[in-house]
């Protein structure tokens, strides 16, 4: 799930920050959070006028988020399920490798963050 987040305070320029926290969905629909939570920040250059300066295709954002959830994987080519494993397991969910792989993997983006983006 990613959201739009609030900035730092010390930053004076035009800024976009969003959140991404990873869930998994159970059966009877409910959340539970990995705590895995990533996240990126994005300054402005040039006119901070500009409409539209965070607009991107969902197909770029998607890229972009997936490429931040896979940073401490070698090659960025998979996602890191030993700690998704690890992160369930805590939360006394009895899951393994194999059964997490077959799951969908969804990016859902905010309503406040597809209005940033332009979609």
């Amino acid at each position: 799930m990613c959201d739009l987040d609030t900035p730092p305070a010390w930053n004076s320029r035009p800024t976009i920050c969003v959140s991404i926290s990873q869930y998994l969905k159970l059966q009877d629909g409910s959340l539970i959070k990995l705590d895995m939570d990533r996240g990126l920040t994005s300054f402005w250059h040039g006119n901070p006028n500009t409409p539209g300066k965070w607009h991107q295709t969902a197909d770029k954002a998607i890229q972009e988020l997936l490429t931040i959830v896979k940073a401490d994987v070698p090659n960025q080519v998979d996602f890191p399920w030993e700690e998704y494993v690890k992160a369930a397991t805590q939360r006394g969910i009895d899951i393994d490798e194999a059964k997490l792989r077959a799951l969908p993997y969804q990016v859902t983006f905010s309503d406040a963050l597809m209005k940033a983006y332009g979609f």
